[in-house]
């Protein structure tokens, strides 16, 4: 999911209706983080999203950002990413303020 994505990622900004969302092995590139981030900041239904072996890289530090704003996502899986040291930063940091998130 590259560029294309875009429309996909942002009709679940309004979604009240799916749980979880499984984009694994979908080659989502670090531009379509921000798309993910705006969905994570205004989505208030979706419990688990996993984004695992993808290429996000840098990217992941958006979603993290968005996720300081996000109360309902439980579980995140961000597996097989090639986070660098600034993602893993920016995730711990986003684990010590987002209490709903659980794994």
């Amino acid at each position: 999911l590259g560029r294309e994505s875009t429309l996909v990622i942002r009709s679940l900004e309004m979604n009240s209706c799916l749980l979880a969302i499984n984009l694994s092995d979908n080659n989502v590139e670090p531009e379509v983080a921000g798309n993910i981030a705006s969905m994570l900041r205004s989505n208030t239904t979706l419990k688990e999203l996993n984004l695992g072996v993808n290429n996000l890289q840098n990217g992941v530090i958006e979603i993290a950002q968005a996720l300081d704003d996000n109360c309902t996502l439980e579980v995140l899986d961000l597996s097989s990413n090639s986070l660098d040291t600034d993602g893993a930063i920016q995730l711990a940091e986003t684990m010590q303020v987002n209490s709903s998130l659980k794994t």
